[in-house]
């Protein structure tokens, strides 16, 4: 078995930490090596890879540079996250909670949120109450919304484009309640709402209308304490393996996929959270490393 291993100081005001996507869409895949050459303003580079190759799958929270680009509520997947001061924390995706302000004195509110997903999913885990995002990273139009019950409407952004967890976002209507896929809008999203609340607020909704949307990302540790609740970087993977010093023996949400010697690879810090440790296990290779 052959590793690689990197350990990096997160104290070195020259060393930043950053989630790299594979594309502009989440459907494009990237070697680590491609994702780091579209990186022209910092040398060296080292980098290692989440998300399970790509962030479309249910790998867990993905936060590039504060903008949110994957997840929902309840998935069960591990990620690692970063704040904007650069400290790492782990934890298992709880929550996307999301508050929109009154309309026609109705509020938009939820603990199931979910950002470029299928109502689908939310529907299957038998939730009634929705909100769902679709930014420009998802697709040119959503998918999943048309015939679920609910309804969407496209959002261009009054301060700021991304859709940012932990803050108080401004979005004016752009297009009329539709029970239908609705496009994409290159500048802005498309919000999704189901359920008596949530649907009747989106479908409440009007051209031109200025709306406040707070998003948080909640993740949680093996004893149920939030370890994050805003995330700046933030990339998905599979489970967590060692805890406080202490190996798991045993996942409450065991993922059959992991089986298997395969290439692996995994990401931690230390105690005090001032070092940052990479690690890569190569594999398929008879002789030499099979993986693990």
């Amino acid at each position: 078995m052959r590793i690689f291993y990197t350990i990096t100081d997160l104290t070195n005001e020259d060393i930043a930490v950053r989630a790299t996507p594979g594309g502009s869409k989440l459907t494009n895949t990237a070697t680590v090596a491609t994702m780091a050459s579209r990186i022209t303003d910092a040398t060296p580079i080292v980098g290692t890879n989440g998300g399970f190759f790509t962030d479309t799958s249910n790998g867990g929270l993905t936060v590039v540079n504060g903008s949110a680009r994957k997840g929902f509520s309840g998935d069960g997947y591990y990620a690692i996250s970063f704040d904007e001061s650069q400290k790492p924390s782990i934890g298992y995706l709880n929550k996307i909670t999301c508050w929109c302000s009154a309309v026609n004195g109705i509020e938009g509110w939820t603990d199931f949120a979910a950002i470029n997903t299928t109502s689908t999913v939310a529907a299957n885990a038998g939730v009634s109450e929705q909100i769902i995002f679709y930014t420009p990273e998802s697709n040119s139009t959503t998918s999943g919304t048309s015939g679920m019950g609910g309804y969407a409407v496209q959002l261009t952004p009054v301060n700021g484009a991304k859709l940012t967890p932990g803050k108080y976002l401004q979005y004016k209507v752009a297009s009329a309640p539709s029970s239908g896929n609705v496009t994409i809008p290159s500048n802005g999203i498309v919000m999704f709402g189901k359920g008596s609340q949530n649907g009747n607020y989106v479908k409440g909704l009007t051209v031109g209308t200025t709306i406040t949307i707070y998003m948080n990302t909640n993740l949680k540790d093996n004893a149920g304490n939030i370890t994050t609740p805003v995330a700046s970087q933030a990339v998905g993977g599979s489970l967590m393996v060692l805890d406080n010093g202490t190996r798991i023996s045993s996942y409450a949400n065991s993922l059959g996929n992991i089986s298997g010697n395969e290439p692996r690879t995994a990401v931690g810090y230390n105690a005090d959270k001032t070092k940052l440790i990479m690690c890569v296990v190569d594999g398929r290779s008879s002789g030499w490393s099979t993986g693990c």
